[in-house]
């Protein structure tokens, strides 16, 4: 009986992650490099996520992973740096004199250390 949860449960995860990566497909194909320039060029003219995402008529989500990767902003602690989501903690543990801390995001399926 655990055998065949624990198959459904490693399926729905391996689902999560094949939607993930069309996504991430999809965004690459989205957002050439001249558009990522004019969402960088707008965020640091003082205009938000909403306003630059409804004027270029793309996501809010591709407008937060573009300024992710040009390291205008950054995601807080807990929050998922692929999706924006937040993230579970799933373990913390002690190496040597540092605590880490591993999260998972149930939206996503990425799996990040702290």
């Amino acid at each position: 009986m655990l055998a065949a949860l624990g198959f459904a449960v490693e399926m729905e995860r391996e689902l999560i992650r094949q939607r993930t990566k069309s996504a991430m497909e999809r965004w690459r194909r989205e957002v050439d490099e001249a558009t990522a320039d004019k969402i960088a060029e707008m965020y640091r003219a003082g205009n938000g996520i909403r306003a630059i995402s409804s004027a270029l008529g793309i996501s809010t989500y591709l407008v937060r992973r573009t300024l992710a990767e040009r390291g205008l902003i950054r995601p807080p602690e807990g929050t998922c740096p692929r999706c924006f989501s937040r993230m579970r903690l799933v373990d913390s543990a002690v190496r040597g004199e540092r605590v880490v801390k591993r999260y998972y995001c149930p939206h996503c399926g990425n799996e990040v250390e702290v």
